[in-house]
């Protein structure tokens, strides 16, 4: 999953509606989740994430106790990051 974060804060950084520290930010999150997922699940590959997997990474970062605006953010980040992913994304209708 890594590399295809690596791709996906290239494709960021050629937005130009978007700021360096939301690109940061962003990609962030993802680092973040990819490090859990390869806690969690090690050897998964970002194509083989389910929506059962975005459930529970949701309720680990209510678990840390992360503001509401950080998860709602990483949750965000996280449906733009699969939206460059093929397959169903994960992280859509998340409720």
């Amino acid at each position: 999953m890594w590399s295809e974060i690596a791709i996906w804060q290239e494709q960021l950084n050629q937005r130009p509606d978007l700021s360096a520290k939301t690109i940061a930010l962003y990609t962030q999150d993802a680092r973040r989740f990819a490090t859990w997922l390869q806690q969690e699940h090690p050897g998964l590959k970002a194509t083989e994430v389910t929506s059962t997997d975005a459930k529970t990474y949701r309720d680990h970062l209510l678990a840390k106790r992360y503001a509401p605006t950080t998860i709602n953010r990483a949750l965000i980040s996280l449906m733009l990051f699969f939206d460059t992913i093929e397959g169903t994304n994960p992280f859509r209708n998340l409720t």
